[in-house]
């Protein structure tokens, strides 16, 4: 294993032998913390209308000269300590922190300006953080000191920590000849700017994006829904596509609506050529490191362990899983022979979703609307609230917010949280034993011009604990989501509250000694367990019951009980399929080196037999995880975090959902940890053993088989 995803943002640092050619900082490092530098400032609630793309620079300038001078320390260090080595790397997250609130405003407050000075931030901090990772003589320090007798006499975590940091400067190239590590540095920054391209395209791509309804006269299914004029024309947005997709009768609008969304991606914001770059670097990256293939290189650090072991588990699942999603098929096959009166009718991938729909109303009736009607989002946030706080004693409390215009001077009352738009919303978490402040967050909900869609999670600064050296730093996040702050939920909306609640709890009751062993450096195949449990949380009647206002009707709780399992035996596989496909392209490069993007998806669905309706599962052009995020060659991630999250569930309903005695040990032992300890053994100290996929197998109706044939297949 290595230090992983963000903590590479922690050592944003600089040799003496290579100066950084950036202007001087406009301020002494000394007032980094002063009210004048708010990306720095961590003496509370961050004062968002203070930051700016041009005070980013500024600030950025004081963080990197901040950061090298302390590395100036430590190439000085002759008798090596703790304190005076790998100590000096593990408490400062001042780079990180603005690194992470640069992120949040990019991708919540879109302009050229802000993407702009983003991509001047990432570039000059990966030039910085390749360089220390590539320092020999803090290299040889770092040797010297683990080698050291009082090493072997620290605390776990330290030894962990020092560890992981040899690991990672081996992982940089370190040991390689220089002309060698160099060729690495300039992967990394390309790749930087590769994932920044990728984003950029896409969300240029969705923003354009539209469909021309007017030829289409049959709009039954959707006669609801509002298209926008344009003179005569009628358009719908890609939002409304999937609507269309599930819900439209006519099968040519469909068909012509999702054809138009594989332009997603393409001409005139094509990903296709950095796609190819991406793989092709990546690549390259790998075999320079002494690996196969990048598959290998980012299982090394995961608690897969190799990309062998991957594959293993994927098929092993879709073994499985196939038999049950190949009934679930023919079944919509049949609904659509049926609706068309062609026997012969063939299942097309522009038809899952309509057919699901239409067949679940007839086998698990559900209607929607109405168990949103008893989910009022100003009762039902609150309602987890109170759910989280019994499980894990705490207390969320909303606090007062105000917007104010960036670059402005506004006058907020004492008391009042600054947030960055109109409509975010403020809360705090308080240890209910002690009254201790251990974080706070935010939530952005509803969309927006200039914010990117969807929902997620987002570190804003990483606190940590008390010490008699300094005193407790809460840690500070959002969650970002294009859901409504205001009216009714629906069910999926629900779901993904708990599930971004998981990753809001995981970093407030964090207590790690070092930061940069918080959750985010977690192993990636780890990073989604506590958030896909909490997750789970959502489907349980007694839950449901308890956030509802009025009260779910009995009978109503029984129809969705019945529909999510419905939906469950399409929905389960799909995971492994875009798990096999990432894994593929990145296991097998060399096999699709060079060649079209959408012919590489084909080759690679045909290759293992996956069903036509796979084109829905991972479509390459659009697919962030996989070429702008963390997740290249292990987005089997999400699947195996389910398998986690379903087995370690089953200690929550054996003892009660909200039992606190279950939740008060799942904080100590998952919760606070962060990523002071390997995720298996993280794992076992919950549990009292390794993971195994019963759970969720019979979740889903499924008998485990304790031997799979070693030429199974996927179908």
């Amino acid at each position: 294993m290595i230090l992983r995803s963000l903590f590479s943002v922690v050592l944003v640092l600089l040799p003496l032998h290579a100066e950084p050619t950036v202007p001087a900082p406009v301020r002494q490092a000394e007032t980094a913390t002063s009210e004048d530098h708010p990306f720095l400032d961590n003496s509370g609630p961050p004062r968002w209308s203070k930051m700016t793309p041009e005070q980013l620079r500024i600030d950025s300038e004081i963080a990197l000269q901040a950061a090298m001078d302390k590395l100036r320390v430590i190439e000085q260090v002759t008798e090596p300590t703790y304190d005076n080595t790998f100590g000096k790397l593990a408490n400062d997250m001042t780079m990180v922190n603005t690194v992470m609130r640069t992120s949040l405003l990019s991708s919540t407050c879109d302009s050229p300006e802000w993407r702009t000075a983003t991509q001047e931030l990432l570039a000059r901090f990966t030039t910085f953080d390749t360089a220390f990772w590539q320092n020999e003589t803090i290299w040889k320090i770092m040797q010297q000191a683990a080698a050291s007798e009082w090493a072997k006499t620290l605390p776990p975590h330290r030894r962990y920590f020092m560890q992981e940091v040899i690991q990672r400067f081996r992982m940089e190239g370190i040991d390689l000849p220089p002309a060698r590590r160099a060729r690495l540095s300039a992967i990394k920054q390309e790749l930087t700017d590769l994932a920044q391209q990728f984003s950029a395209n896409l969300i240029d791509s969705r923003r354009e994006w539209q469909f021309d309804l007017t030829p289409y006269a049959d709009l039954g299914g959707i006669e609801t829904l509002h298209f926008e004029q344009e003179g005569n024309r009628r358009m719908a947005r890609l939002d409304q596509a999937f609507v269309i997709l599930s819900f439209a009768d006519d099968e040519k609008l469909r068909e012509a609506v999702w054809t138009a969304m594989k332009t997603l991606g393409k001409t005139p914001h094509d990903n296709s050529s950095v796609i190819q770059r991406i793989l092709a670097l990546r690549h390259e990256q790998a075999r320079i490191l002494g690996y196969a293939s990048y598959a290998d290189l980012v299982a090394a650090r995961c608690m897969m362990g190799t990309s062998e072991a991957a594959e293993r588990h994927i098929r092993s699942m879709l073994h499985h899983l196939t038999p049950q999603h190949e009934t679930a098929l023919e079944n919509l096959r049949k609904a659509k022979a049926e609706h068309t009166h062609n026997a012969a009718a063939i299942l097309q991938p522009w038809d899952t979703g309509y057919y699901t729909i239409r067949l679940s109303r007839d086998e698990a009736p559900f209607n929607g609307y109405e168990f949103s009607r008893h989910l009022p989002t100003r009762y039902v946030l609150p309602r987890i609230f109170a759910i989280f706080s019994e499980l894990y004693g705490i207390s969320i409390t909303e606090c007062p917010a105000a917007f104010a215009k960036p670059g402005s001077k506004p006058a907020i009352l004492p008391g009042t949280a600054e947030v960055w738009a109109p409509g975010v919303r403020y809360y705090e978490v308080r240890d209910k034993t002690t009254g201790t402040h251990l974080g706070s967050f935010y939530i952005d909900g509803d969309p927006r011009p200039g914010k990117k869609p969807g929902t997620w999670t987002q570190t804003i600064s990483i606190g940590k604990p008390a010490s008699p050296q300094s005193p407790l730093i809460p840690h500070y996040a959002a969650i970002t989501t294009s859901l409504p702050s205001a009216g009714t939920l629906s069910s999926t909306a629900i779901a993904t509250y708990f599930h971004e609640f998981g990753h809001i709890l995981h970093q407030m009751l964090e207590e790690v000694e070092c930061p940069s062993l918080g959750n985010y450096a977690l192993e990636p195949d780890f990073r989604e367990f506590p958030s896909i449990l909490h997750e789970k949380l959502a489907r349980e009647p007694e839950i449901l019951a308890r956030i509802s206002q009025p009260a779910i009707p009995a009978a109503l709780l029984t129809a969705f009980t019945a529909n999510h399992r419905f939906f469950q035996a399409y929905d389960a596989i799909v995971p492994y399929h875009q798990a096999l496909i990432d894994l593929e392209l990145h296991r097998h490069y060399e096999q699709y080196a060079g060649k079209d993007i959408d012919t590489v998806e084909q080759e690679i669905i045909r290759k293992n037999s996956l069903p036509a309706t796979a084109f829905n599962s991972c479509p390459l052009r659009t697919n962030l995880h996989i070429f702008a995020n963390f997740y290249a060659g292990v987005y089997y991630t999400y699947a195996w975090n389910d398998m986690l999250a379903e087995d370690a569930f089953s200690r929550f309903r054996e003892k009660g959902l909200t039992n606190p005695e279950t939740g008060d040990e799942f904080r100590r032992t998952i919760l606070s940890q962060g990523s002071s300890k390997p995720a298996a053994e993280l794992y076992r100290n919950f549990m009292g053993r390794d993971p195994k996929p019963d759970a969720l197998l019979h979740s889903l109706g499924i008998k485990p088989q304790k031997e799979i044939p070693s030429d199974a297949k996927t179908r």
